[in-house]
């Protein structure tokens, strides 16, 4: 069957269906099999996470019903694998194995919420034709927004719940007001190579987490802006979520 969106054929062939149908599955039964053998290592909160994520995965599904939609296939599949990264980071320790998965994931969701602003944009417009620079600014602005909420929460879970989520890091150089010789100049302490606290020796001092807030952030934002630069270019020919005609909802 192919759904026709204003002039726009979206693929959607029966391999293209039933691919969908299968990953889907797999998804779901991996985060069932993850919550059982998180649950018997004693990890209440990822085994928590696993089943939150298979809610996550219905998220496609039910913005394509609710929004009268179709998001294209390699997007929706990628979408599938985005809704397991923290479990897959958390569960299975890949935040911890590899430096780059955290950073994977702020990029995707950067590219990401861009194409749903891209396209929230044209929904909220009522069928008038917005400049295309006006949609890419919106999406880079829905993105990074999303991008500040997320930190937010991570910021309240550390301090509520006392828990790592914006993660610290070593530095060697202090430039900060409070250490200034006078009031009003900055001091400077370079060459860090030693900390103590409480008798614990620490090879640096500790941000708290404000290197990783702001790398997260600036990742975010290049993600959306990439897009947004693509988005621009090829002047929404090809958009991602595909709104339907009736004419197709119904067929």
């Amino acid at each position: 069957m192919a759904v026709k969106k204003e002039g726009v054929v979206a693929d959607d062939n029966s391999v293209g269906r039933k691919l969908r149908k299968v990953v889907f599955a797999v998804s779901q039964a991996f985060c069932a099999f993850s919550f059982i053998r998180l649950l018997r290592k004693k990890l209440i909160s990822c085994a928590l996470l696993a089943l939150l994520t298979m809610l996550l995965l219905c998220i496609p599904m039910l913005v394509e019903r609710y929004m009268n939609c179709h998001i294209c296939l390699p997007v929706y599949l990628f979408l599938m694998v985005y809704a397991m990264g923290s479990l897959l980071g958390d569960g299975y320790d890949l935040y911890h194995l590899t430096k780059w998965w955290d950073k994977f994931m702020h990029l995707s969701s950067g590219v990401l919420f861009a194409m749903f602003g891209a396209f929230l944009m044209h929904r909220m417009s009522n069928g008038i034709q917005q400049p295309i620079l006006l949609k890419a600014l919106f999406a880079v602005l829905f993105s990074v927004a999303i991008a500040a909420i997320w930190e937010i929460f991570e910021y309240a879970a550390d301090m509520i719940f006392h828990a790592d989520m914006q993660n610290d890091t070593l530095i060697h150089e202090i430039n900060s007001y409070l250490i200034g010789p006078k009031m009003g100049q900055i001091g400077h302490i370079e060459q860090i190579n030693s900390v103590q606290i409480n008798g614990q020796m620490m090879q640096g001092y500790i941000d708290i987490g404000l290197i990783d807030t702001m790398r997260d952030m600036i990742i975010e934002t290049l993600g959306a802006v990439v897009y947004a630069v693509v988005f621009a270019l090829d002047r929404d020919k090809h958009p991602i979520f595909q709104p339907l005609s009736m004419e197709s909802k119904t067929a």
